[in-house]
Parts: C-alpha cells; sequence; structure tokens
C-alpha cells in the first residue's frame, strides 16, 4: 500500500483545458521509502519461496518497480464517510458538498486493498446509481 504524502496529489492548477474549457487533472506521484521497502520486502519473499521450492533462478532485478500505474489499481484521495469535515463523499459515493455529483471509483477506497478492488468499485457503484436514480426520481437532485 502506498502510504498518504503531501507530494503524492491530484491538481488543475495551470493544466490545460478540455475542449469544453475545464482544466484536465494533472496527477503528481512517485514512491517513496516505504514503497521501495515494500518492494525489498517482495523481491526477498519471492527469492525464499523459488529456493524452497528448488526452482532454478534465472534473473531476478532487485532495482526494478514498474512506473506508478502500470500494474496496480490505484485509488483514494476522496475518501468515504459520514463527517463532511473529514470525508468528501457519504455512504453512497455522493459528495457531501455537492449533490448531483458521485464519484464511483476507486477514490472512495481510504487506503488499498489487498486484493483486486474491481468488485468492491462495482458493488460501491451499484449502490450509488440506485441511489441517485431514487434521489432524482424524489426531486433532490
Amino acid at each position: 500500500e502506498v502510504l498518504p504524502r503531501p507530494d503524492n496529489y491530484v491538481t488543475v492548477e495551470g493544466t490545460p483545458l478540455d475542449q469544453y474549457g475545464v482544466p484536465l487533472p494533472k496527477i503528481v506521484y512517485s514512491f517513496g521509502e516505504n514503497e521501495r521497502k515494500m518492494v525489498a520486502d517482495i523481491y526477498d519473499t519471492l527469492e525464499m519461496i523459488l529456493r524452497e521450492a528448488k526452482a532454478e533462478i534465472y534473473h531476478l532485478d532487485r532495482s526494478r518497480m514498474d512506473p506508478p500505474g502500470s500494474s496496480i489499481h490505484e485509488h483514494g484521495t476522496c475518501r468515504m464517510g459520514s463527517d463532511p469535515r473529514r470525508a468528501a463523499l457519504n455512504q453512497f459515493c455522493q459528495m457531501h458538498d455537492v449533490k448531483n455529483l458521485f464519484v464511483v471509483d476507486g477514490s472512495a477506497f481510504t487506503t488499498a486493498t489487498e486484493k483486486n478492488p474491481t468488485l468492491t468499485i462495482l458493488a460501491l457503484s451499484w449502490r450509488a446509481t440506485d441511489y441517485l436514480a431514487d434521489e432524482a426520481k424524489k426531486g433532490n437532485l
């Protein structure tokens, strides 16, 4: 899991505009010391498993770290919670401050999971769309 760090962030300040004049997001992200230590631990564990299995190790490049976003599910940055002062989204992935804005991706996760998050993201999205449809019918959006 990548720990939250202030030097990893998303901004629209100074970014180009899309065809509608909306600023495009810029993701500023890099690995920190924690991530480098985790990768080293992964390599140690992998090597131990391979040796115990008496596997032949052809090449193990311990310096290799895939670029951010290349093989994992980055998520977070838009916390879900009941207190608008501590969370951006309510339990239905609806923004506390913008009632007609729903965030239906992995952003609602407060931390990364140890498993593929796709089914949880789908479940949260389904719940959000059911709520959105009900609220729209009531005229609340």
